[in-house]
């Protein structure tokens, strides 16, 4: 077991009796490697509690953190580097780009890293997470464009970011993309906002027009329509009714629901037949109900008058 020993100075330092100066009068050695070892318990209540209790001791427990990392099994790196994430300190982001950055081939590690440098929102990350933009590491890159945020506003990872969301990204993924890329349209770095809206709508445009796979104008639709580009509503209704793609197919309802026209009605009232959609396409219609589609409301009156009655007791 590795040695997580550190010093914590846990009172103020005190004026001496001459009056000459203060001095560190009260200072102690913790022992962090029974909470460190808690951070693998199998117990999430458990993980949780002794990643409270580093966070709360702050900067001193950084160290024992990075070793931490260094050294010991899995759930606790990926624990430790949560943890890290949490201090939020300045310190803490030092160590979270040195892991980030050091040379290994663990690519889970270094991706955790960067997920916890871009949820800190710090600006020394920037520059970490550009680069990152741009490793030959699939789980790398992609984890970065997630992580981004509004934090890279350079023209170059701007347009990486965009490519890694259309091209590369798994579908699960398409929708942190989607969260990054509105963190940049809304972020105070104007021209990065500027920039982000005309690469979605530059990049987006050729795949609409053209008719390449139905999951790549999808993706291509989404991030069009968070740019606020019309006429994408074909595609995510083509989208919405196709049942080979069942993480963009949620995406499409749910887009619908928010921002479809009287179109979306009948092809999502057709869904509600499904047993594996009748929520999220219940959901939509009633999001176009509120939206004043009365196309919707006739919908839902219909299937809740086709409902049998609540049993009642005799």
């Amino acid at each position: 077991m590795l040695c997580l020993a550190t010093m914590a100075a846990l009172a103020a330092a005190a004026c001496d009796r001459s009056g000459g100066g203060t001095e560190s009068r009260y200072a102690t050695t913790l022992d962090l490697a029974p909470t460190i070892a808690q951070l693998g318990a199998e117990e999430q209540a458990d993980v949780d509690e002794a990643s409270e209790k580093l966070a709360g001791l702050g900067d001193v427990a950084v160290p024992a953190l990075e070793a931490a990392v260094a050294s010991e099994p899995r759930p606790i790196q990926l624990a430790a580097l949560e943890t890290l994430g949490q201090i939020g300190s300045p310190r803490a982001d030092a160590a979270l780009i040195a892991i980030a950055t050091r040379p290994t081939d663990d690519e889970e590690i270094r991706a955790t890293a960067l997920l916890h440098l871009g949820e800190n929102g710090h600006p020394a990350a920037r520059s970490i997470l550009e680069a990152a933009l741009e490793q030959p590491s699939a789980t790398v890159s992609q984890t970065a464009a997630v992580a981004c945020g509004a934090l890279c506003t350079s023209p170059a990872a701007i347009d990486r970011i965009i490519e890694i969301g259309i091209h590369d990204v798994p579908d699960a993924e398409v929708v942190r993309i989607r969260t990054t890329l509105s963190a940049l349209f809304t972020g105070p770095d104007k021209a990065a906002a500027a920039h982000a809206r005309e690469a979605v709508r530059t990049r987006t445009a050729p795949i609409l027009a053209g008719d390449g796979p139905l999951a790549l104008r999808t993706r291509a639709a989404l991030f069009a329509a968070d740019d606020g580009v019309p006429d994408v509503e074909p595609v995510l209704l083509a989208a919405a009714a196709d049942p080979g793609n069942v993480v963009l197919r949620a995406a499409a309802i749910q887009w619908l629901g928010r921002y479809g026209s009287s179109a979306a009605v009948p092809i999502l009232g057709d869904m509600l037949q499904k047993r594996e959609l009748t929520q999220p396409v219940a959901l939509a219609l009633q999001a176009m109900v509120a939206r004043g589609i009365p196309e919707a409301k006739a919908v839902i009156g219909r299937l809740a008058a086709a409902r049998p009655p609540a049993a009642t007791n005799p």
